[in-house]
Protein backbone atom coordinates (compact mmCIF):
# COMPACT_ATOMS: atom_id res chain seq x y z
CA UNK A 1 0.00 0.00 0.00
CA UNK A 2 2.80 2.43 0.87
CA UNK A 3 4.67 1.67 -2.35
CA UNK A 4 1.53 2.05 -4.47
CA UNK A 5 -0.22 5.01 -2.83
CA UNK A 6 2.16 6.71 -0.35
CA UNK A 7 -0.01 8.68 2.07
CA UNK A 8 -2.98 9.12 -0.26
CA UNK A 9 -5.87 8.38 2.14
CA UNK A 10 -8.60 7.23 -0.28
CA UNK A 11 -7.08 3.81 -1.16
CA UNK A 12 -6.57 3.10 2.54
CA UNK A 13 -10.18 4.09 3.23
CA UNK A 14 -11.46 1.74 0.53
CA UNK A 15 -9.30 -1.22 1.55
CA UNK A 16 -9.85 -0.58 5.26
CA UNK A 17 -13.64 -0.41 4.94
CA UNK A 18 -13.70 -3.53 2.75
CA UNK A 19 -11.63 -5.46 5.28
CA UNK A 20 -13.72 -4.17 8.18
CA UNK A 21 -16.93 -5.25 6.49
CA UNK A 22 -15.46 -8.68 5.80
CA UNK A 23 -14.27 -8.93 9.41
CA UNK A 24 -17.70 -8.09 10.82
CA UNK A 25 -19.27 -10.70 8.51
CA UNK A 26 -16.72 -13.29 9.65
CA UNK A 27 -17.45 -12.52 13.31
CA UNK A 28 -21.13 -13.26 12.67
CA UNK A 29 -20.39 -16.35 10.56
CA UNK A 30 -18.02 -17.83 13.15
CA UNK A 31 -20.54 -17.03 15.88
CA UNK A 32 -23.14 -19.12 14.04
CA UNK A 33 -20.69 -22.01 13.71
CA UNK A 34 -19.95 -21.74 17.42
CA UNK A 35 -23.64 -22.32 18.10
CA UNK A 36 -24.96 -18.79 18.61
CA UNK A 37 -28.44 -17.79 17.53
CA UNK A 38 -28.72 -15.44 14.57
CA UNK A 39 -29.64 -12.49 16.78
CA UNK A 40 -26.73 -13.08 19.16
CA UNK A 41 -24.24 -13.59 16.31
CA UNK A 42 -25.41 -10.36 14.68
CA UNK A 43 -25.07 -8.50 18.00
CA UNK A 44 -21.51 -9.83 18.39
CA UNK A 45 -20.69 -8.58 14.89
CA UNK A 46 -22.14 -5.15 15.65
CA UNK A 47 -20.17 -4.87 18.90
CA UNK A 48 -17.04 -5.55 16.87
CA UNK A 49 -18.08 -3.34 13.96
CA UNK A 50 -19.00 -0.11 15.78
CA UNK A 51 -16.79 -0.19 18.89
CA UNK A 52 -14.87 3.10 19.08
CA UNK A 53 -11.58 1.30 19.80
CA UNK A 54 -11.48 0.12 16.21
CA UNK A 55 -11.77 3.54 14.60
CA UNK A 56 -8.02 4.22 14.56
CA UNK A 57 -7.34 0.82 13.02
CA UNK A 58 -10.07 1.37 10.45
CA UNK A 59 -9.24 4.94 9.41
CA UNK A 60 -5.44 4.75 9.55
CA UNK A 61 -3.67 6.04 6.44
CA UNK A 62 -0.24 4.59 7.16
CA UNK A 63 -1.07 0.93 7.76
CA UNK A 64 -3.81 -1.65 7.33
CA UNK A 65 -1.99 -4.42 9.20
CA UNK A 66 -4.54 -4.58 12.02
CA UNK A 67 -7.69 -5.23 9.92
CA UNK A 68 -5.70 -7.39 7.50
CA UNK A 69 -4.36 -9.67 10.24
CA UNK A 70 -7.81 -9.81 11.80
CA UNK A 71 -9.42 -10.80 8.49
CA UNK A 72 -6.92 -13.59 7.84
CA UNK A 73 -7.03 -14.92 11.41
CA UNK A 74 -10.84 -14.99 11.39
CA UNK A 75 -10.80 -16.62 7.96
CA UNK A 76 -8.52 -19.34 9.31
CA UNK A 77 -10.89 -20.00 12.22
CA UNK A 78 -13.97 -19.97 9.98
CA UNK A 79 -12.39 -22.49 7.61
CA UNK A 80 -11.47 -24.73 10.53
CA UNK A 81 -15.02 -24.87 11.89
CA UNK A 82 -17.27 -27.17 9.87
CA UNK A 83 -20.72 -26.40 8.58
CA UNK A 84 -21.43 -30.10 8.90
CA UNK A 85 -19.83 -33.11 10.59
CA UNK A 86 -18.09 -34.19 7.39
CA UNK A 87 -14.38 -34.80 8.20
CA UNK A 88 -11.94 -32.12 7.09
CA UNK A 89 -9.73 -33.06 4.16
CA UNK A 90 -6.14 -32.08 3.44
CA UNK A 91 -7.26 -29.13 1.32
CA UNK A 92 -9.10 -27.49 4.21
CA UNK A 93 -6.20 -28.13 6.58
CA UNK A 94 -3.81 -26.46 4.14
CA UNK A 95 -6.19 -23.52 3.67
CA UNK A 96 -6.51 -23.02 7.45
CA UNK A 97 -2.74 -23.10 7.88
CA UNK A 98 -2.08 -20.78 4.93
CA UNK A 99 -4.59 -18.21 6.20
CA UNK A 100 -3.02 -18.26 9.66
CA UNK A 101 0.53 -17.88 8.32
CA UNK A 102 -0.61 -14.91 6.20
CA UNK A 103 -2.22 -13.37 9.31
CA UNK A 104 0.99 -13.92 11.28
CA UNK A 105 3.01 -12.15 8.59
CA UNK A 106 0.56 -9.24 8.72
CA UNK A 107 0.70 -8.74 12.50
CA UNK A 108 2.59 -10.62 15.19
CA UNK A 109 -0.25 -10.23 17.71
CA UNK A 110 -2.04 -13.29 16.25
CA UNK A 111 0.78 -15.60 17.38
CA UNK A 112 -1.44 -17.32 19.98
CA UNK A 113 -4.25 -18.05 17.52
CA UNK A 114 -3.38 -21.80 17.41
CA UNK A 115 -4.54 -22.02 21.04
CA UNK A 116 -7.92 -20.56 20.05
CA UNK A 117 -8.04 -22.92 17.07
CA UNK A 118 -7.41 -25.89 19.37
CA UNK A 119 -10.23 -24.90 21.74
CA UNK A 120 -12.65 -24.10 18.93
CA UNK A 121 -12.17 -27.46 17.20
CA UNK A 122 -12.36 -29.63 20.32
CA UNK A 123 -15.22 -32.10 20.21
CA UNK A 124 -16.16 -31.10 16.66
CA UNK A 125 -15.95 -34.21 14.44
CA UNK A 126 -15.72 -32.30 11.17
CA UNK A 127 -13.34 -29.58 12.38
CA UNK A 128 -9.88 -29.16 10.85
CA UNK A 129 -8.09 -30.19 14.04
CA UNK A 130 -5.12 -31.39 12.01
CA UNK A 131 -4.30 -27.74 11.25
CA UNK A 132 -3.55 -26.96 14.90
CA UNK A 133 -0.08 -28.55 14.89
CA UNK A 134 1.26 -26.90 11.68
CA UNK A 135 -0.16 -23.56 12.83
CA UNK A 136 1.54 -23.94 16.21
CA UNK A 137 4.84 -24.86 14.53
CA UNK A 138 4.58 -21.82 12.24
CA UNK A 139 3.89 -19.60 15.24
CA UNK A 140 6.86 -21.01 17.17
CA UNK A 141 9.19 -20.46 14.21
CA UNK A 142 7.91 -16.92 13.77
CA UNK A 143 8.38 -16.07 17.46
CA UNK A 144 11.91 -17.50 17.42
CA UNK A 145 12.81 -15.40 14.37
CA UNK A 146 11.16 -12.36 15.94
CA UNK A 147 13.26 -12.78 19.06
CA UNK A 148 16.45 -13.38 17.07
CA UNK A 149 16.04 -10.45 14.68
CA UNK A 150 14.30 -7.99 17.06
CA UNK A 151 12.71 -6.03 14.16
CA UNK A 152 11.57 -3.07 16.29
CA UNK A 153 14.73 -2.95 18.40
CA UNK A 154 12.86 -3.28 21.68
CA UNK A 155 14.09 -6.57 23.11
CA UNK A 156 17.71 -5.51 23.59
CA UNK A 157 17.35 -1.73 23.81
CA UNK A 158 18.56 0.30 26.76
CA UNK A 159 15.66 0.50 29.25
CA UNK A 160 13.54 3.58 28.68
CA UNK A 161 14.75 4.30 25.14
CA UNK A 162 12.24 2.31 23.06
CA UNK A 163 8.44 2.75 23.31
CA UNK A 164 7.99 -0.94 22.38
CA UNK A 165 10.09 -2.06 25.35
CA UNK A 166 8.34 -5.05 27.03
CA UNK A 167 7.64 -4.83 30.76
CA UNK A 168 7.37 -8.16 32.61
CA UNK A 169 6.16 -6.85 35.95
CA UNK A 170 2.98 -5.67 37.64
CA UNK A 171 2.27 -3.45 34.63
CA UNK A 172 0.97 -6.61 32.90
CA UNK A 173 -1.99 -6.56 35.29
CA UNK A 174 -2.49 -2.84 34.75
CA UNK A 175 -2.48 -3.39 30.99
CA UNK A 176 -5.11 -6.12 31.29
CA UNK A 177 -7.33 -3.86 33.36
CA UNK A 178 -6.82 -0.91 31.01
CA UNK A 179 -7.75 -2.78 27.85
CA UNK A 180 -10.77 -4.42 29.47
CA UNK A 181 -11.90 -1.00 30.71
CA UNK A 182 -11.55 0.42 27.20
CA UNK A 183 -13.41 -2.59 25.78
CA UNK A 184 -16.30 -1.93 28.13
CA UNK A 185 -16.49 1.81 27.41
CA UNK A 186 -15.56 2.41 31.02
CA UNK A 187 -13.43 5.51 30.36
CA UNK A 188 -14.22 8.92 28.96
CA UNK A 189 -13.50 8.55 25.25
CA UNK A 190 -12.76 12.26 24.88
CA UNK A 191 -9.71 11.81 27.12
CA UNK A 192 -8.67 8.47 25.69
CA UNK A 193 -6.61 9.61 22.74
CA UNK A 194 -4.29 12.05 24.50
CA UNK A 195 -4.11 9.77 27.53
CA UNK A 196 -3.88 6.59 25.47
CA UNK A 197 -1.84 4.83 28.12
CA UNK A 198 -1.97 2.17 30.79
CA UNK A 199 -3.52 3.29 34.06
CA UNK A 200 -5.42 2.12 37.14
CA UNK A 201 -8.86 0.77 36.32
CA UNK A 202 -10.27 -0.97 39.41
CA UNK A 203 -13.67 -1.30 37.73
CA UNK A 204 -12.06 -3.64 35.19
CA UNK A 205 -11.09 -6.07 37.96
CA UNK A 206 -14.73 -6.26 39.01
CA UNK A 207 -15.58 -7.09 35.39
CA UNK A 208 -12.78 -9.68 35.30
CA UNK A 209 -14.03 -11.39 38.46
CA UNK A 210 -17.60 -11.50 37.13
CA UNK A 211 -16.35 -12.83 33.78
CA UNK A 212 -14.36 -15.66 35.40
CA UNK A 213 -17.24 -16.55 37.74
CA UNK A 214 -19.75 -16.62 34.89
CA UNK A 215 -17.42 -18.70 32.73
CA UNK A 216 -16.84 -21.22 35.52
CA UNK A 217 -20.56 -21.46 36.25
CA UNK A 218 -21.47 -22.04 32.60
CA UNK A 219 -18.75 -24.66 32.12
CA UNK A 220 -19.83 -26.57 35.23
CA UNK A 221 -23.46 -26.41 34.18
CA UNK A 222 -22.64 -27.58 30.66
CA UNK A 223 -21.17 -30.80 32.04
CA UNK A 224 -24.69 -31.79 32.91
CA UNK A 225 -25.62 -31.46 29.23
CA UNK A 226 -27.47 -28.12 29.53
CA UNK A 227 -27.12 -25.70 26.62
CA UNK A 228 -23.67 -26.88 25.62
CA UNK A 229 -23.35 -24.95 22.36
CA UNK A 230 -23.68 -21.40 23.79
CA UNK A 231 -21.13 -22.36 26.45
CA UNK A 232 -18.71 -23.39 23.69
CA UNK A 233 -19.05 -19.88 22.23
CA UNK A 234 -18.35 -18.34 25.65
CA UNK A 235 -15.22 -20.47 26.14
CA UNK A 236 -13.87 -19.84 22.64
CA UNK A 237 -14.70 -16.13 22.83
CA UNK A 238 -13.02 -15.72 26.21
CA UNK A 239 -9.91 -17.56 25.03
CA UNK A 240 -9.82 -15.49 21.83
CA UNK A 241 -9.97 -12.23 23.77
CA UNK A 242 -7.20 -13.38 26.12
CA UNK A 243 -5.01 -14.82 23.35
CA UNK A 244 -5.21 -11.75 21.12
CA UNK A 245 -4.74 -9.18 23.89
CA UNK A 246 -1.90 -11.07 25.64
CA UNK A 247 0.86 -10.13 23.13
CA UNK A 248 0.36 -6.39 23.71
CA UNK A 249 0.08 -6.50 27.51
CA UNK A 250 3.87 -6.13 28.02
CA UNK A 251 3.83 -2.91 25.96
CA UNK A 252 2.93 -0.78 28.96
CA UNK A 253 4.51 2.33 27.40
CA UNK A 254 2.89 1.80 24.01
CA UNK A 255 -0.80 1.18 24.75
CA UNK A 256 -3.30 2.00 22.00
CA UNK A 257 -7.01 1.48 21.56
CA UNK A 258 -6.45 -0.06 18.13
CA UNK A 259 -4.84 -3.10 19.80
CA UNK A 260 -8.38 -4.07 20.84
CA UNK A 261 -9.43 -4.51 17.23
CA UNK A 262 -9.06 -8.31 17.03
CA UNK A 263 -9.75 -9.09 20.73
CA UNK A 264 -13.16 -7.43 20.37
CA UNK A 265 -14.24 -10.36 18.17
CA UNK A 266 -13.64 -12.75 21.07
CA UNK A 267 -15.39 -10.44 23.51
CA UNK A 268 -18.42 -10.35 21.22
CA UNK A 269 -18.64 -14.15 21.04
CA UNK A 270 -18.29 -14.46 24.82
CA UNK A 271 -21.04 -11.94 25.56
CA UNK A 272 -23.32 -13.35 22.88
CA UNK A 273 -22.80 -16.88 24.18
CA UNK A 274 -23.65 -15.75 27.71
CA UNK A 275 -26.79 -14.10 26.34
CA UNK A 276 -27.94 -17.30 24.64
CA UNK A 277 -27.07 -19.38 27.71
CA UNK A 278 -29.02 -17.28 30.20
CA UNK A 279 -31.80 -15.48 28.34
CA UNK A 280 -35.00 -17.51 27.83
CA UNK A 281 -35.50 -18.61 24.20
CA UNK A 282 -38.61 -16.47 23.76
CA UNK A 283 -36.69 -13.31 24.71
CA UNK A 284 -33.53 -13.90 22.69
CA UNK A 285 -34.89 -11.79 19.83
CA UNK A 286 -34.08 -8.75 21.99
CA UNK A 287 -30.48 -9.22 20.84
CA UNK A 288 -31.59 -7.67 17.52
CA UNK A 289 -32.67 -4.55 19.42
CA UNK A 290 -29.38 -4.43 21.32
CA UNK A 291 -27.46 -4.80 18.06
CA UNK A 292 -29.20 -1.86 16.43
CA UNK A 293 -28.72 0.13 19.63
CA UNK A 294 -24.98 -0.53 19.32
CA UNK A 295 -25.07 0.82 15.76
CA UNK A 296 -26.74 4.06 16.89
CA UNK A 297 -24.35 4.43 19.83
CA UNK A 298 -21.35 3.81 17.56
CA UNK A 299 -22.50 6.43 15.06
CA UNK A 300 -22.92 9.03 17.83
CA UNK A 301 -19.49 8.20 19.25
CA UNK A 302 -17.83 8.45 15.85
CA UNK A 303 -19.38 11.84 15.13
CA UNK A 304 -18.26 13.10 18.53
CA UNK A 305 -14.70 11.90 17.99
CA UNK A 306 -14.55 13.44 14.52
CA UNK A 307 -15.69 16.89 15.64
CA UNK A 308 -14.09 17.24 19.09
CA UNK A 309 -10.80 19.20 19.18
CA UNK A 310 -7.70 17.94 20.92
CA UNK A 311 -7.04 20.12 23.96
CA UNK A 312 -4.77 23.17 23.52
CA UNK A 313 -4.58 22.64 19.75
CA UNK A 314 -6.61 23.23 16.60
CA UNK A 315 -6.19 19.58 15.62
CA UNK A 316 -9.03 17.04 15.53
CA UNK A 317 -9.36 14.85 18.61
CA UNK A 318 -9.85 11.60 16.71
CA UNK A 319 -6.40 10.13 16.18
CA UNK A 320 -6.80 8.89 12.61
CA UNK A 321 -8.47 12.12 11.46
CA UNK A 322 -5.81 14.20 13.21
CA UNK A 323 -2.96 12.22 11.71
CA UNK A 324 -4.48 12.49 8.25
CA UNK A 325 -4.73 16.28 8.67
CA UNK A 326 -1.17 16.47 10.03
CA UNK A 327 0.18 14.40 7.13
CA UNK A 328 -1.59 16.63 4.60
CA UNK A 329 -0.21 19.79 6.24
CA UNK A 330 3.30 18.39 6.36
CA UNK A 331 3.31 17.22 2.74
CA UNK A 332 1.84 20.53 1.58
CA UNK A 333 4.55 22.48 3.42
CA UNK A 334 7.31 20.30 2.03
CA UNK A 335 5.97 20.71 -1.51
CA UNK A 336 6.90 24.43 -1.55
CA UNK A 337 8.85 24.85 -4.84
CA UNK A 338 10.81 27.79 -3.44
CA UNK A 339 12.35 25.57 -0.76
CA UNK A 340 14.05 22.59 -2.45
CA UNK A 341 14.28 19.49 -0.29
CA UNK A 342 17.70 18.08 0.70
CA UNK A 343 18.79 14.46 0.45
CA UNK A 344 18.44 14.10 4.22
CA UNK A 345 15.44 15.86 5.72
CA UNK A 346 15.45 16.72 9.40
CA UNK A 347 12.17 17.23 11.28
CA UNK A 348 12.02 18.59 14.84
CA UNK A 349 9.14 18.65 17.30
CA UNK A 350 7.31 21.64 18.83
CA UNK A 351 9.80 22.10 21.68
CA UNK A 352 12.30 23.56 19.19
CA UNK A 353 10.02 26.57 18.70
CA UNK A 354 9.21 27.27 22.33
CA UNK A 355 10.85 25.21 25.09
CA UNK A 356 8.14 23.90 27.44
CA UNK A 357 7.72 25.53 30.82
CA UNK A 358 4.98 23.23 32.19
CA UNK A 359 4.90 19.42 32.53
CA UNK A 360 1.57 19.19 30.67
CA UNK A 361 3.05 21.16 27.76
CA UNK A 362 5.99 18.78 27.67
CA UNK A 363 3.60 15.82 27.56
CA UNK A 364 1.58 17.41 24.78
CA UNK A 365 4.74 18.15 22.79
CA UNK A 366 5.95 14.56 23.10
CA UNK A 367 2.50 13.29 22.17
CA UNK A 368 2.31 15.45 19.03
CA UNK A 369 5.88 14.56 18.06
CA UNK A 370 5.02 10.84 18.11
CA UNK A 371 1.75 11.62 16.34
CA UNK A 372 3.52 13.33 13.43
CA UNK A 373 6.08 10.54 13.13
CA UNK A 374 3.24 8.04 12.91
CA UNK A 375 1.28 10.21 10.48
CA UNK A 376 4.03 10.02 7.87
CA UNK A 377 4.79 6.38 8.69
CA UNK A 378 8.28 6.98 10.11
CA UNK A 379 9.15 9.08 7.05
CA UNK A 380 8.16 6.51 4.42
CA UNK A 381 5.30 8.69 3.20
CA UNK A 382 7.65 11.64 2.69
CA UNK A 383 10.23 9.61 0.79
CA UNK A 384 7.57 8.13 -1.48
CA UNK A 385 6.02 11.55 -2.15
CA UNK A 386 9.37 13.27 -2.67
CA UNK A 387 11.82 10.76 -4.25
CA UNK A 388 14.72 13.21 -3.95
CA UNK A 389 14.58 12.75 -0.15
CA UNK A 390 16.51 9.60 0.65
CA UNK A 391 16.36 9.80 4.42
CA UNK A 392 14.10 11.41 7.03
CA UNK A 393 15.33 11.91 10.61
CA UNK A 394 13.09 12.92 13.52
CA UNK A 395 14.24 14.66 16.70
CA UNK A 396 12.25 16.03 19.60
CA UNK A 397 14.30 19.18 20.17
CA UNK A 398 17.46 21.09 19.30
CA UNK A 399 20.80 19.68 20.40
CA UNK A 400 24.28 18.62 19.26
CA UNK A 401 22.70 15.85 17.19
CA UNK A 402 21.43 18.49 14.73
CA UNK A 403 24.17 18.81 12.11
CA UNK A 404 22.28 19.98 9.03
CA UNK A 405 21.46 23.70 8.61
CA UNK A 406 18.01 23.13 7.05
CA UNK A 407 15.15 21.63 9.10
CA UNK A 408 11.40 21.39 9.28
CA UNK A 409 9.53 22.13 12.51
CA UNK A 410 5.91 21.44 13.44
CA UNK A 411 4.15 23.42 16.16
CA UNK A 412 1.37 22.60 18.63
CA UNK A 413 -1.28 23.41 16.03
CA UNK A 414 0.21 20.95 13.55
CA UNK A 415 1.56 23.58 11.16
CA UNK A 416 4.89 22.74 9.51
CA UNK A 417 7.55 25.30 8.60
CA UNK A 418 11.01 24.91 7.11
CA UNK A 419 13.98 27.13 7.62
CA UNK A 420 17.46 27.59 9.05
CA UNK A 421 18.50 25.83 12.24
CA UNK A 422 20.32 29.08 13.07
CA UNK A 423 16.98 30.90 13.31
CA UNK A 424 15.73 28.30 15.80
CA UNK A 425 18.90 28.66 17.87
CA UNK A 426 18.40 32.42 17.97
CA UNK A 427 14.88 31.84 19.26
CA UNK A 428 16.26 29.43 21.85
CA UNK A 429 18.93 31.94 22.90
CA UNK A 430 16.22 34.55 23.44
CA UNK A 431 14.24 32.19 25.69
CA UNK A 432 17.32 31.26 27.72
CA UNK A 433 18.42 34.91 27.98
CA UNK A 434 15.00 36.03 29.18
CA UNK A 435 15.15 33.33 31.87
CA UNK A 436 18.58 34.56 33.00
CA UNK A 437 20.40 31.37 32.02
CA UNK A 438 23.68 32.81 30.71
CA UNK A 439 25.63 29.55 29.98
CA UNK A 440 22.83 28.00 27.92
CA UNK A 441 22.38 31.32 26.12
CA UNK A 442 26.05 31.25 25.14
CA UNK A 443 25.73 27.68 23.84
CA UNK A 444 22.70 28.61 21.75
CA UNK A 445 24.44 31.69 20.29
CA UNK A 446 27.54 29.64 19.39
CA UNK A 447 25.34 27.11 17.60
CA UNK A 448 23.44 29.92 15.84
CA UNK A 449 26.67 31.40 14.46
CA UNK A 450 27.97 28.01 13.32
CA UNK A 451 24.69 27.08 11.62
CA UNK A 452 24.51 30.46 9.88
CA UNK A 453 27.92 29.82 8.35
CA UNK A 454 26.83 26.35 7.23
CA UNK A 455 23.62 27.77 5.76
CA UNK A 456 25.63 30.19 3.60
CA UNK A 457 27.87 27.37 2.33
CA UNK A 458 25.49 24.43 1.93
CA UNK A 459 22.22 26.07 0.82
CA UNK A 460 21.87 27.46 -2.70
CA UNK A 461 19.72 29.80 -4.81
CA UNK A 462 16.77 31.81 -3.52
CA UNK A 463 16.16 29.51 -0.56
CA UNK A 464 19.55 30.55 0.84
CA UNK A 465 18.74 34.26 0.51
CA UNK A 466 15.35 33.83 2.18
CA UNK A 467 16.89 31.99 5.11
CA UNK A 468 19.65 34.56 5.56
CA UNK A 469 17.06 37.31 5.57
CA UNK A 470 15.15 35.54 8.36
CA UNK A 471 18.36 35.16 10.39
CA UNK A 472 19.20 38.86 9.93
CA UNK A 473 15.73 39.97 10.97
CA UNK A 474 15.75 37.76 14.06
CA UNK A 475 19.20 38.87 15.22
CA UNK A 476 18.40 42.56 14.58
CA UNK A 477 15.15 42.29 16.53
CA UNK A 478 16.93 40.66 19.47
CA UNK A 479 19.68 43.33 19.48
CA UNK A 480 17.12 46.13 19.37
CA UNK A 481 15.18 44.61 22.26
CA UNK A 482 18.28 44.21 24.39
CA UNK A 483 19.46 47.77 23.71
CA UNK A 484 16.10 49.07 24.90
CA UNK A 485 16.16 46.95 28.04
CA UNK A 486 17.12 48.54 31.36
CA UNK A 487 19.00 45.93 33.39
CA UNK A 488 19.31 46.65 37.13
CA UNK A 489 22.75 46.13 38.74
CA UNK A 490 21.70 42.88 40.43
CA UNK A 491 20.53 41.28 37.18
CA UNK A 492 23.02 38.56 36.12
CA UNK A 493 22.42 39.61 32.52
CA UNK A 494 23.82 43.08 33.13
CA UNK A 495 27.45 41.88 33.13
CA UNK A 496 26.94 39.59 30.12
CA UNK A 497 24.89 42.07 28.14
CA UNK A 498 27.72 43.37 25.98
CA UNK A 499 28.85 39.86 25.08
CA UNK A 500 25.28 38.89 24.15
CA UNK A 501 24.93 41.89 21.84
CA UNK A 502 28.33 41.18 20.25
CA UNK A 503 27.34 37.55 19.61
CA UNK A 504 24.14 38.75 17.92
CA UNK A 505 26.16 41.20 15.84
CA UNK A 506 28.47 38.40 14.67
CA UNK A 507 25.50 36.32 13.56
CA UNK A 508 24.08 39.38 11.80
CA UNK A 509 27.39 39.95 10.03
CA UNK A 510 27.70 36.31 8.91
CA UNK A 511 24.16 36.46 7.55
CA UNK A 512 25.22 39.39 5.36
Amino acid sequence: MDAWFGLEPLPYRIVGLALHGANAALVAAIGLRLGLTRAAAFAAAMLFGVHYAGFDALFAIGSISEPMACCLALLSLWLALPESDRPAGATRVIAVTAAFVAALLSKETVALAPFVLWLATRGRPGAARAAVIPCAIASAIFLALFYATDPVGSLRAVPGTNPYEPHWDASLLASWATYLAWAGHLVNIHEADLHDRVGRHPEAWVATALWIAALAFLVLRSRGGQRERPVHAVVVGSSAYAAFIAPVLPLATHAFHLYLYLPLAGLGWALAGAWDAWVPPKARWLAWVLAFGLVVQGAITLRGMESAPLRETHLPFMGSVRRAASARRMLAALADPSAPLPDTLLLIGPDALSPPTRPDTTALGAFLWNDIVGAVNQGTGIRLTFPQVRRVDFFGDLGPWIRTPDVGVFDYQGNVTRGPVAWLYLRRAQVEWNAGRIPTTALAMTAAEEMTKRWRIEIADGWRDEGLRAIRQQSEAMMAEEMRANRPPGDPRAGARQGFIQALARVRQVAG
